[in-house]
């Protein structure tokens, strides 16, 4: 009898010990846990970084998912779940349209247009990609003061553009699945006269 509640306690032991052993390796901090002092947009289904790329969702569950699981250690001393992260696909959009200066509200025929080096203002457009339409954004906090010449028999205004690294990732985590996200990054932007 001793001998069945040794042996029962031996293997009770070895089973603790090995589920602990895997909960232990689940809570390993990820590579990249998001910052949570960013832009996190729900509406739009977008988390800005802190370098300026934008970081879009599918659908609100996933990017609630991505929040709820990835984020960096708080005071308490949780950590994030390690998970699988790999690329799907990147594309490249090079001079994309991203959509008019706020300096300029209304269509005008005017010979120049004159910036500052003090304007400042957010661009935001829809993009389409390879994995279906997403939304890319950034700002331009400061600028550089000149003129840009515009022919004044046409209809005009000023637009941003920009080259944007479009990237699609896959992450599965035991815990919740598989989601997606598409990491938009701006590499070059530019001000630019755009005609109707």
């Amino acid at each position: 009898m001793k001998i069945k509640v040794l042996l029962f306690s031996l293997v009770s032991i070895l089973f603790l010990t090995i589920s602990s052993g895997q909960v232990a390796s689940a809570s390993v901090v990820t590579d990249s846990p998001i910052d949570l002092s960013t832009t996190i947009d729900y509406d739009n289904l977008q988390i800005t970084e802190t370098d300026g790329s934008t970081l879009n969702f599918d659908n609100i569950d996933d990017m609630k998912i991505y929040v709820a699981n990835f984020k960096k250690p708080q005071k308490d001393g949780v950590e994030p779940y390690v998970y699988g992260k790999t690329i799907v696909g990147t594309q490249y959009k090079n001079y994309q349209f991203m959509g008019y200066s706020k300096y300029t509200k209304e269509w005008a025929k005017p010979s120049a247009y004159t910036t500052q080096s003090s304007d400042s203002q957010t661009f935001s457009h829809k993009i389409s990609t390879k994995w279906g339409d997403t939304t890319a954004s950034y700002s331009q906090s400061k600028g550089v003061s000149r003129t840009i010449p515009a022919n004044k028999k046409k209809w005009s205004r000023l637009a941003g553009y920009a080259d944007l690294k479009i990237v699609r990732h896959k992450i599965t985590q035991p815990s919740f699945g598989t989601i997606y996200t598409t990491k938009v990054t701006k590499l070059n932007s530019y001000i630019a006269v755009k005609y109707k």
